[in-house]
């Protein structure tokens, strides 16, 4: 009989996050091209007692700790001598040799504010998450800079105090007409248009609402459809599995990779269809007339799949070449 498959950890999940079933998608991606196993450890398990049992009994060759609800305080220390990638964590916050695969939040609010502000909008608001965690101040931060710079208004809502909704209600109907407003993800854009209803407020004719994540359940089924930043979950995983190989030949290099938008999926809240693409990296073919086989297409892109699997991504590419086609 054969060797078992070398076993890597994600810790710390919750597989009803959307977010963090990309993000598993992602890390198996990386892992089958190294013939790694995945193994997941949820929330309740990942506390640092139940931890360091599991690591006792399942000999993971490394872990990946998802950090961007700071559930848990999980140090280095907690796992010993097994190597680990913290996953959309707050940078540098287990010191600066961890190593750690980080959301770019200021790429983020740059794409949000060139979308609203398209709109040529009288001021702008914002809408922060509902618990005080970094990746929503990150962003709250640098969108306001850019607000700033333009010489441009912005009101901030504070999520993260008692009887949010009800003062949600009261402070969108106090927003001026055509309104730019950026909800920190997906949740709170939602909110955003159920406070709107009860206040008598209409998107997109008052407020032009874009949310982040493009992962919710209900995005396209509110009315109005609730515009979005799709974060490239997929590829935070794929990296932080990358990292992790790094970690364990011995790479030396960078501690921490980036990970950030990848495509704004315009619905009615900001008054358009379609998806306008961040970040897809050029084919690497030299006569794009002929992609009309969209097969050659699929044999380019399995021929560079291991050295660039982080930057091809066929599940966006085919689709779009495929239409060109047409």
């Amino acid at each position: 009989m054969g060797a078992s498959p070398k076993e890597i950890l994600y810790v710390d999940v919750d597989l009803r996050n959307p977010a963090e079933r990309l993000k598993l998608a992602g890390i198996r991606r990386c892992a089958d091209a190294y013939g790694w196993k995945v193994r997941t450890v949820a929330k309740r398990y990942s506390r640092p007692e139940g931890l360091k049992s599991i690591l006792r009994r399942r000999k993971p060759i490394g872990c990946i700790v998802e950090c961007s609800a700071e559930r848990q305080d999980l140090p280095p220390r907690v796992f010993g001598a097994v190597p680990v990638v913290y996953l959309d964590c707050r940078e540098s916050l287990y010191g600066r040799r961890a190593f750690q695969v980080v959301h770019d939040g200021g790429s983020t609010a740059k794409v949000a504010f060139r979308e609203l502000s398209a709109h040529r909008p009288v001021m702008y608001a914002m809408v922060g998450w509902k618990r005080k965690v970094f990746w929503s101040s990150l962003r709250e931060k640098a969108f306001l800079a850019l607000v700033r710079a333009k010489g441009a208004r912005c009101r901030i809502f504070r999520a993260d105090r008692p009887g949010f909704r009800a003062r949600l209600v009261e402070w969108v109907a106090q927003l001026p007409q055509k309104c730019g407003l950026f909800a920190v993800n997906d949740e709170m854009a939602e909110e955003v248009v159920f406070a709107c209803q009860r206040a008598g407020r209409k998107i997109p004719q008052d407020l032009i609402v874009l949310g982040v994540d493009n992962c919710s359940r209900c995005l396209g089924g509110n009315s109005p459809g609730v515009s979005s930043i799709q974060i490239d979950f997929e590829l935070a995983g794929f990296r932080s599995a990358e990292l992790l190989c790094r970690v364990l030949n011995g790479v030396r290099g960078t501690n921490v990779f980036t990970f950030g938008p990848l495509l704004v999926e315009r619905r009615e809240s900001t008054g358009g269809f379609g998806r306008c693409e961040q970040r897809i990296a050029p084919l690497p073919l030299e006569q794009p007339r002929q992609l009309c086989a969209v097969r050659r297409l699929t044999g380019a892109l399995q021929t560079h799949q291991h050295h660039n699997a982080g930057r091809f991504r066929p599940d966006v590419q085919l689709p779009v070449f495929a239409a060109h086609q047409g």
